[in-house]
């Protein structure tokens, strides 16, 4: 005969108090009952830790550089192409940088630094980005959101362009000429890196947006997310 009993006691108890209760183990033994009782004392090691603070790395604050503090890295007018300017830098007003607005208010100093003496000054490349967004709406807010991401790294000095998915056929094994599939396929060959913007549709990505993808073949350079 075996029974199994536990008492607890859980007035002010919170998140990191240990456990406290009375285990009581009664069993018999032939004709002699016999009784243990010990004290369970379980701490509950950061599992009342709901936001999982216990494991987070130290935050650095980093101080701005005020040699560096609001400066723009971005392609002079005179300096860029006009005509990929015009093709694919959607998200310039006026075909320049905004000066008054919150992405020229953004401290970036310590990234700015970086680029500066590590690309810039070294005569190197800028970093080639190739964005991409999901939606053919007039009022597209996901596009929008693309631009925005588009001038802060144009800000920070990077060569980036907005590819416009207006026109791109449904992905098959026929139409590789299409010049908008060939439009693409050029871009993301001269990009060294992508920024992806989709809404939700369906719990998915949309179906422009995985065109996109589906038309960029990993023949040609190209690496799955996952990989």
């Amino acid at each position: 005969c075996h029974t199994l009993r536990v008492r607890t006691f859980t007035s002010n108890l919170h998140a990191s108090a240990p456990f406290h209760g009375l285990f009581q183990r009664q069993y018999f033994s032939g004709s002699i009952l016999v009784k243990q009782t010990r004290n369970l004392g379980l701490a509950m090691n950061g599992h009342g830790d709901l936001n999982n603070f216990h494991a987070g790395r130290a935050a650095i604050k980093l101080a701005a550089d005020p040699a560096y503090s609001y400066q723009s890295l971005a392609i002079d007018f005179d300096e860029d192409d006009v005509g990929i300017r015009e093709q694919y830098r959607p998200f310039l007003f006026d075909g320049s940088p905004s000066t008054d607005d919150w992405i020229s208010e953004l401290e970036l100093s310590t990234a700015i630094k970086m680029v500066q003496s590590e690309i810039l000054d070294k005569g190197l490349d800028r970093l080639r980005i190739l964005v991409l967004y999901g939606s053919l709406r007039i009022r597209s807010y996901s596009r929008l959101l693309a631009y925005e991401a588009a001038r802060i790294l144009f800000r920070l000095g990077c060569d980036v362009r907005v590819y416009d998915p207006a026109g791109l056929p449904q992905k098959d094994d026929v139409q590789h000429c299409h010049p908008k599939v060939k439009e693409l396929r050029e871009l993301s060959k001269w990009s060294d890196g992508h920024v992806w913007v989709s809404p939700e549709q369906h719990g998915n990505l949309t179906g422009i947006f995985k065109q996109q993808i589906d038309w960029i073949p990993l023949s040609s350079g190209s690496v799955r997310p996952t990989q």
